[in-house]
C-alpha cells in the first residue's frame, strides 16, 4: 500500500480583491500630489500684499548707525535666508536707553551718553499675505508686534523688535 504523495506548487493567485487595492493606493498617491500641487499653484498664483513693519533696534553700537542710513537695502531673515523686505527711508536714531532698579526697587530709565550705545527705529517695507490671524511674510513666517527677529543685510546682522505692522497705503 503506497501512499501516493503528490507537492502542489504554491501559487499565488490574483484576484479582485488585490486590484481594488492596488488601484486605491494609486488614488490616495495621486489625491495627495495634486492636493499639494494645487497649494503651490494657488499660492503662487495669490497676489501678495504690503505691509510696513514696524521696529526697534536696542543697545547696539553707534558705528552702527551708518547702515541704516543708506536706507532701501533688501533685508532677510538670518536664519532663514527668506526676504523680510526692503528698509524705508527715515530712520531715528537715539541714544539706548535701559530700565533699571535701584536698591530700594524703584524703577528709572538710564540713557547712555552720546556716541556710545544707540537705538534705531524704522521701518520695513514687506511682502505677504494678510489673514485673520496677522501678516505672514513670504506666506510663511508670521509677524507680529512685540516679536523678536533676526535680521541681515548684506552689511549687517541684528536683531529687532517689531513694534507695528500696518497695511501699505499703495
Amino acid at each position: 500500500m503506497g501512499i501516493n504523495k503528490t507537492k502542489k506548487k504554491a501559487t499565488t493567485r490574483f484576484n479582485v480583491i488585490d486590484l481594488i487595492i492596488i488601484i486605491l493606493a494609486l488614488a490616495c498617491i495621486a489625491g495627495i500630489y495634486i492636493r499639494y500641487a494645487s497649494l503651490d499653484d494657488i499660492n503662487a498664483q495669490a497676489a501678495l500684499d504690503s505691509a510696513q513693519v514696524s521696529f526697534l533696534v536696542q543697545d547696539i553700537r553707534n558705528t552702527s548707525a551708518k547702515f541704516f542710513e543708506n536706507a532701501e537695502k533688501e533685508v532677510y531673515f538670518a536664519d532663514e535666508k527668506v526676504k523680510f523686505g526692503e528698509f524705508m527711508r527715515g530712520f531715528t536714531i537715539t541714544p539706548a536707553e535701559k530700565y533699571m532698579t535701584d536698591e530700594s526697587g524703584n524703577v528709572y530709565k538710564a540713557v547712555y551718553p552720546e556716541n556710545t550705545r544707540i537705538d534705531v527705529r524704522g521701518k520695513i517695507l514687506s511682502e505677504g499675505r494678510w489673514t485673520d490671524t496677522g501678516f505672514y511674510v513670504d506666506g510663511s513666517i508670521y509677524i507680529a508686534p512685540g516679536k523678536e527677529i533676526k535680521i541681515a543685510t548684506s552689511d549687517i546682522t541684528v536683531t529687532l523688535i517689531v513694534t507695528e505692522v500696518t497695511k501699505n497705503a499703495q
